[in-house]
């Protein structure tokens, strides 16, 4: 139900009744609603990004290995809006994500290893992977 008042598809765009039908799902252990709870709380302007209850959220999905997760975390960690963590780690949730077949992780990875902040980063090795991922993904 959390989709249907987040998309306004067969109802109207509430918000709010979202992110309550996101919660308990969550709660539940629902990885996606962890994810998306996060994203809506961020987007409602009810929690920051780096907030130890996003945090918390993202990470808690991460471990079930949801890949919408993975890339969300994994790039507000390399980009720093998560202080404290090490970047290699958010590469990693990238490329764990991007090796399941998750077209933003890899597009994200592919735009982080061509900015100069990011460059040093990668490994020739993992801009190799980049590329072959890129191919596969893209037949």
């Amino acid at each position: 139900m959390a989709r249907y008042y987040e998309t306004g598809t067969h109802t109207q765009t509430d918000l709010e009744t979202a992110i309550n039908d996101y919660e308990r799902a969550a709660h539940k252990g629902h990885a996606l609603a962890q994810n998306n709870l996060a994203v809506k709380l961020i987007e409602a302007g009810k929690e920051t990004e780096d907030s130890p209850r996003v945090i918390e959220l993202l990470e808690a999905s991460c471990a079930q290995k949801n890949l919408y997760a993975m890339n969300h975390l994994g790039y507000r960690i390399i980009t720093n809006t998560i202080p404290g963590q090490k970047q290699e780690r958010g590469l990693r949730l990238l490329f764990d994500a991007a090796e399941r077949k998750h077209r933003r992780a890899l597009l994200n990875l592919i735009d982080l290893s061509k900015r100069n902040a990011y460059t040093h980063l990668f490994s020739d090795e993992q801009i190799q992977a980049l590329k072959q991922l890129n191919e596969t993904t893209s037949n």
